[in-house]
């Protein structure tokens, strides 16, 4: 026998800061989706592709799962949960919450309403209201540089899961949409949805950047044996954080064209 546990229903979310400016710009509607069918393939391929989704709420509370079911006649959605992570517990306190997810380069986001936790012996299901609408954001293209060799850029920051545990992680490639870095085999992995912050990012002797980072995709390196390769997007950054971060990558791809240039004898 499974026991349900009912919860408050969530409160109605506003739209992300991001719909809200794109409506201003009258183009909001680009990003919506409310055709049933359309929704319940994009939460199929969820199901199908087992991707991560991070259920986040407004207070930075974050869990991070993958969705089990989708019954559009009983109007349910169900996502893992364990009866043993207490974040979950933490999740649903809070009256309020998201779902993130990446479909290849579409970022998806629908509210999470009329929840309700069904127990199992072992794991349980997170339920919720069928989604009404969704919101899709299709990735920029940025232009990805890997730093120069002689440069070794690093990211300074806590493991998330260790506050004593310092890490300093070399920095495989970065862009204006985030950078990935390399964990080493040594260390715990991140699950995707995780938020780094603070972090310090040294690109040279005179370029440092203090931000704020999301684990986006989390993939191994050379089978395991160079680590975790961890893609992150920028959360927090600035504006002058983003022009120091621009000049870097047009300095650096000009400095890889010259070096290119050069082994060719042009």
């Amino acid at each position: 026998m499974m026991r349900i546990t009912s919860l408050l229903p969530l409160r109605a979310r506003s739209e992300p800061t991001q719909l809200a400016s794109a409506a201003a710009a009258g183009d909001s509607g680009q990003f919506r989706v409310t055709d049933a069918a359309e929704i319940g393939d994009l939460l199929d391929q969820l199901i199908a592709r087992r991707l991560p989704i991070t259920l986040a709420t407004p207070d930075g509370v974050n869990f991070t799962t993958h969705l089990v079911s989708s019954d559009h006649s009983a109007r349910r959605i169900g996502f893992a949960a364990s009866n043993r992570d207490m974040r979950l517990r933490s999740l649903i306190d809070i009256d309020e919450a998201l779902a993130v997810a990446y479909i290849d380069r579409v970022r998806l986001q629908f509210d999470l309403g009329g929840l309700m936790l069904v127990h199992g012996a072992k794991d349980s299901v997170l339920q919720a209201e069928w989604p009404v609408s969704m919101y899709r954001f299709q990735r920029r293209d940025s232009y990805r540089v890997r730093p120069l060799d002689h440069q070794k850029p690093v990211a300074h920051l806590i493991h998330p899961a260790a506050s004593l545990h310092a890490l300093a992680l070399r920095i495989i490639d970065l862009s204006l949409g985030g950078l990935a870095l390399q964990l080493p085999p040594d260390v715990e992995a991140f699950e995707p949805g995780t938020r780094l912050d603070p972090v310090e990012v040294d690109l040279d002797a005179l370029t440092r950047l203090n931000v704020a980072l999301r684990v986006v995709h989390v993939s191994v390196l050379d089978g395991g044996s160079n680590g975790t390769r961890l893609g992150c997007e920028w959360l927090r950054i600035g504006a002058e954080g983003a022009r120091v971060l621009q000049r870097y990558i047009d300095l650096t791809q000009k400095r890889q064209r010259l070096m290119l240039a050069s082994a060719r004898g042009d």
